[in-house]
């Protein structure tokens, strides 16, 4: 019974996010709400079970399996010709058909169509993404599917109801990300400030209104989130190993996971600086030594770790692709806004103009270059005199990582923000009182509130 408060809050954070969670899909989540079926070959691997052919239904499952691992964790990759003809004796065997794109979709026109893996229209997903959240979700949709088994099914819900319960099924990877998330702030705080501070940390990360909107929510960062606080916090206390696996399984879920070594990486020179300033400089270094080589078994695990769910070579393409260019299929959405280089504005006289226009323009987006710069550059120095060991200075580490994270993907406070959230839940616990504290969480619940009278149009994304 001592633990009923934190249930309140996680009771609280659960029935906010089936609000939410009943909406029905949007458009990113159309488009990845097959990924797991179509992940070990769809209606292919089905129509092979149907006639019996065990072996022709486990080579297509396979088949489909290895091509997603080649190249899904790619950006609308152009694929070879040979990956073409992939599945040409299954398209040839079930009559697939090309859908027709030009015209809006119908309920009856997805019906007709065969949901199977397309290397001819694998441009259609757009961001790369490895493949553990669509492993994950698989008893998922399997669950929604036996729930639907003797009544409208999923598109029916899907185009004539709003909000419902079946989508909640679909969601529920999500939805346990955010609780799990929620449960690793607490305990860390518990164990660093103790029960007050871990109570209070849980229920403002529970209140963050980005956390209640997109952990139910199909967007892979609702999985990405737990793997990377857990890393974080396995890495700070030298738990190489573990927490390698766990920045793997981030990895897994999707790319932007690279930010935490990153974080790691800062925090690395900042501990190199403090090895100079050290009244014992040879115990300093010794102590570096070990930090570096344990970061290095760390990413050596992660790596290993990641490789069942993406191939290493194509996820590590993705990640450079902002520095690296390599092709794009040009039949989907332009990569050039995701490249640190890309043109920032039309019409500029000379290329050298051009360049130095973009640099600028950069900058600005990296900084943030608005008045809320100004109190982020006092905010910064303040806090950190106000971390409390490895734990905090990590935290305010990742937070600062937002800044060039923000030059590609923005600063909105929408499903890319999650992986930030826990970070800035820990930080604000350890540099702030508890009034500024309860201040906050009550503004928290106050917006939320407000979103909750209509959770469709606070997203702010497409459902239709």
């Amino acid at each position: 019974m001592r633990n009923w408060r934190l249930g309140l809050v996680l009771l609280a954070f659960l029935a906010a996010m089936c609000v939410f969670g009943s909406l029905r899909l949007d458009i990113d989540e159309i488009r990845s709400v097959k990924d797991p079926y179509e992940l070990l070959g769809g209606d292919y691997t089905l129509g092979y079970l149907r006639a019996h052919e065990w072996g022709r239904a486990l080579d297509c499952a396979w088949r489909a399996y290895t091509f997603f691992w080649q190249y899904r964790p790619l950006m609308t990759p152009v694929l070879p010709q040979r990956e073409l003809r992939r599945f040409a004796a299954e398209e040839q065997r079930f009559g697939y058909t090309v859908p027709d794109t030009g015209r809006a979709g119908t309920e009856e026109m997805y019906r007709k169509r065969l949901v199977v893996p397309e290397p001819a229209r694998f441009y259609r997903n757009g961001a790369g993404v490895p493949l553990l959240t669509a492993v994950l979700r698989l008893p998922t949709l399997a669950l929604a599917r036996f729930a639907t088994r003797d009544g409208p099914d999923l598109l029916a819900y899907q185009f004539h109801r709003n909000p419902h319960p079946v989508f909640i099924l679909l969601r529920l990877v999500g939805i346990l990300g955010g609780l799990v998330s929620v449960l690793l702030v607490y305990a860390l705080l518990r164990a660093e400030v103790g029960e007050g501070g871990g109570l209070i940390g849980a229920a403002l990360m529970a209140a963050l209104p980005p956390a209640i909107m997109f952990f139910p929510n199909l967007h892979y960062d609702a999985v990405l989130t737990p793997f990377v606080l857990a890393a974080a916090l396995l890495y700070a206390r030298k738990r190489y190993v573990l927490g390698g696996i766990c920045l793997g399984l981030a990895f897994a879920s999707k790319n932007s996971a690279v930010f935490l070594p990153a974080a790691l990486l800062i925090h690395l020179a900042i501990e190199t600086w403090r090895v100079r300033r050290a009244a014992d400089p040879t115990a300093a270094s010794a102590a570096l030594g070990r930090r570096a080589r344990g970061l290095m078994l760390f990413g050596l695990v992660a790596l290993a770790a990641s490789s069942p769910f993406a191939n290493p070579v194509s996820q590590m393409q993705e990640v450079l692709s902002p520095i690296v260019h390599r092709p794009h299929d040009p039949r989907a959405p332009s990569a050039e806004p995701y490249r640190l280089d890309a043109p920032v504005a039309a019409g500029t006289a000379a290329a050298r103009a051009s360049r130095v226009d973009a640099l600028i323009q950069r900058v600005k987006w990296g900084l943030g270059y608005n008045l809320s710069l100004l109190l982020a550059l006092l905010a910064f120095p303040l806090a950190w005199a106000r971390m409390r060991g490895v734990t905090g200075e990590f935290a305010l580490c990742m937070l600062a990582v937002s800044f060039p994270y923000r030059v590609v993907f923005g600063d909105g406070l929408g499903y890319r923000s999650l992986m930030y959230l826990p970070f800035f839940t820990i930080a604000a616990v350890f540099a702030l009182g508890r009034r500024a504290q309860l201040a906050i969480l009550a503004l928290l619940w106050l917006v939320d509130l407000v979103f909750l009278l209509n959770p469709l149009f606070a997203t702010g994304i497409q459902h239709s």
